[in-house]
């Protein structure tokens, strides 16, 4: 599948599709325009701010050479996104989400598992000595991989807490400082 047939499979559930390639992420400039029918949560503001619109995204896609490195889609609704979901759950890639009614697609292996390993080879730190710190489903193979698994303790979904050793207070309640205060200090 590449991400011209995953638009298809999900264009049915209504999302806003967003491809992220070349530092930036592409989306189409009509769902910009219309960004209160999709489920956003709070981050409205700087979706608008960041994002580069394409007038049409099946032809950006469609002329695209260059890699691409992930694919993110905001739905109107949980519905919606578990329903995208469900028809795409068995397509070559990794499937995760970060807020209540997004999807996240990237290559098999590509996560932020992955990524905290390199770092740490790259650093030459054990990854029995590191630390994380994740509060969503997207940060569960980074906390599964380090000696320092830590969940927020406002962390969505029962798996966050299962790949976490430690829970922390919330963001509101300075979570974050406090870990590191205990943990890695």
């Amino acid at each position: 599948a590449d991400a011209l047939e995953i638009y298809r499979m999900v264009l049915p559930f209504d999302p806003m599709f967003e491809v992220l390639a070349d530092d930036r992420v592409y989306t189409q400039k009509s769902c910009l325009e219309n960004i209160s029918h999709f489920d956003t949560c709070t981050f409205e503001e700087f979706v608008l701010q960041t994002r580069t619109p394409v007038d049409d995204i099946v032809r950006f896609l469609s002329a695209r050479v260059q890699p691409i490195s992930k694919l993110h889609m905001f739905f109107p609704d949980i519905l919606a996104r578990d329903r995208a979901l469900e028809a795409t759950a068995h397509l070559p890639f990794d499937i995760t989400h970060q807020l209540r009614s997004n999807l996240e697609f990237t290559s098999r292996g590509v996560t932020k598992g992955l990524g905290v390993t390199r770092l740490a080879e790259y650093l030459n730190i054990p990854l029995s000595e590191v630390m994380a710190i994740g509060d969503n489903m997207n940060d569960v193979p980074m906390l599964e991989k380090v000696g320092y698994s830590v969940a927020m303790k406002n962390a969505v979904g029962p798996e966050v807490f299962a790949a976490a050793k430690y829970v922390t207070d919330t963001n509101d309640e300075d979570g974050v400082a406090k870990a590191i205060l205990k943990w890695a200090v």
